[in-house]
């Protein structure tokens, strides 16, 4: 079975075993502690095996795997571990960028993506989200492709234009909740969620590959997604989502088929409601029979959801802080929750851990935790600092990625056969009022016949007063003439 060395501990080698990564992991600590180089050093190691994995760039420091490190930075490390022959050496990157700005685009079809994940990233109750599963099968009926959200804008409108028609169909849908999701939906562009799809989709088996025997790494680029927590948690959803769903069962394997790294991972829990954790925590325990680890990285294990934190069976804890008695309260769990070692407190060790130390308890070969060791962390052989923007560009333009996904395309979807459709119901109902208008104007005027009926019977009248008149007069003439 192969493992991953992730440092020492009193001269003895602490290893990862790659046949149980799939039983996921949390690399936690404060900042500066080192979390990153652990990271990384992972990332170098999986790598090294074979193993492909994605990571989230948040800092722009993780590019550095690209490059090969300087030694003279790390040979104090290498001293102490009393490591031979280590070597700087770069490693195979692919740069990704849902932003479209440091990297191969990354986008997905929005149609592809589970309407229930959907009203869970909009934060839609349970009445919105049944009308926003009824969207998408009327969407699916009427051969409407949602491919952006310009696209579920557009069948918002129709539906809401349409709302008696549709709810004799599929169901009561009201006015009032259409209108409710088009605010969240627009609330949700703001935060950039429009760049999270489009085509060409990409297309996850990408993040498979190898490259010259090695797996190969692909860095997300989060700098500028972090700072919309929306926005990047709805990607990661996503990402895990489209793996899950695209991936075959294969049970536990040598090593994992694909290694996901998310830093900063309390963002994906940020307001999320009791049944989207659950959805979540279901996701989490069936993925890793898919051949997938999923290593989240956060400043404190409390920063996860209890029900996540469950499924988390490798640990890399950095040290901690804790000044109040609530954050002592969470230390004290922390150290709770490793297997015991008997030649120290892991509580109070907590607190003492030098930059690159941690305490490490992850699973053995049989599957039980194995005892909380206090590990110094390998070095890593590339470079500890990120690389400039110009040369990710430079390695993005030449990336065999780049002719399939570097373009955007815009073909005819639901947005454009709407806005035909609705102009077509706007063209017919003027023509009908424009009909109506012609009816009243026609009721107002007489017809022929009428107009000659009315004619002849004012001639009638009028020779009937002529006639009256000449009578009276013949009268009135003969009385005067007797």
């Amino acid at each position: 079975m192969a493992q991953i060395i992730l440092g020492k501990a009193n001269g003895q080698e602490v290893v990862l075993e790659t046949k149980r990564m799939n039983r996921h992991g949390l690399i936690a600590g404060a900042s500066g502690s080192g979390k990153t180089v652990t990271v990384k050093h992972l990332l170098e190691e999986c790598s090294q095996l074979g193993i492909p994995s994605i990571v989230t760039d948040i800092k722009g420091d993780v590019s550095g795997l690209a490059k090969a490190g300087n030694l003279e930075k790390v040979a104090s490390r290498i001293q102490e571990l009393d490591l031979e022959n280590f070597e700087a050496k770069a490693y195979p990157v692919e740069f990704i960028d849902a932003n479209r700005e440091l990297g191969i685009p990354f986008r997905f079809v929005l149609e592809d993506v589970d309407p229930l994940l959907l009203a869970k990233i909009l934060g839609l109750n349970e009445t919105q989200e049944g009308i926003l599963t009824i969207l998408y099968s009327i969407a699916h009926g009427e051969q409407l492709d949602l491919i952006d959200l310009e696209d579920l804008k557009a069948m918002l409108q129709y539906v809401l234009n349409n709302t008696k028609e549709f709810s004799m169909k599929y169901g009561l849908i009201t006015s009032q909740s259409i209108s409710s999701i088009q605010r969240k939906v627009l609330a949700f562009e703001k935060q950039g969620g429009q760049k999270l799809f489009g085509l060409p989709d990409f297309d996850v088996q990408n993040l498979l590959q190898t490259r010259d025997g090695k797996g190969l790494i692909s860095i997300l680029s989060c700098q500028n997604l972090f700072l919309k927590p929306t926005t990047y948690a709805t990607l990661m959803w996503i990402l895990l989502d489209r793996l899950f769903q695209s991936m075959s069962e294969v049970g536990d394997l040598e090593q994992p088929k694909l290694v996901v790294v998310i830093d900063e991972a309390h963002l994906l829990f940020q307001e999320a409601s009791p049944s989207f954790l659950m959805k979540f925590e279901q996701m989490i325990k069936l993925i890793r029979s898919k051949g997938i680890g999923v290593y989240l990285c956060s400043q404190s294990p409390s920063d996860i959801p209890n029900e996540v934190l469950g499924q988390l069976s490798n640990r890399i804890q950095h040290t901690l802080r804790a000044y109040t008695p609530v954050e002592i309260k969470k230390l004290k769990g922390v150290a709770d929750s490793f297997r015991a070692n008997p030649d120290f407190d892991s509580e109070e060790v907590l607190q003492q851990l030098a930059i690159g130390e941690a305490l490490v308890s992850c699973l053995q070969e049989d599957g039980i935790p194995a005892m909380v060791q206090r590990t110094l962390i390998y070095p890593i052989h590339s470079s500890l600092d990120g690389i400039a923007k110009e040369s990710i560009q430079e390695k993005v333009h030449l990336s065999p990625w780049q002719e399939k996904y570097g373009s955007d395309l815009d073909p005819e979807s639901a947005n454009e056969k709407i806005a035909e459709i609705l102009q077509a119901q706007q063209d017919e109902k003027q023509q009908l009022q424009e009909e109506k208008e012609r009816e009243k104007e026609a009721r107002r005027q007489p017809t022929d016949w009428q107009s000659r009926l009315m004619r002849k019977a004012r001639n009638r009248t009028e020779n009937e007063l002529v006639n009256v008149a000449i009578r009276s007069a013949k009268k009135l003439l003969s009385g005067f003439f007797k």
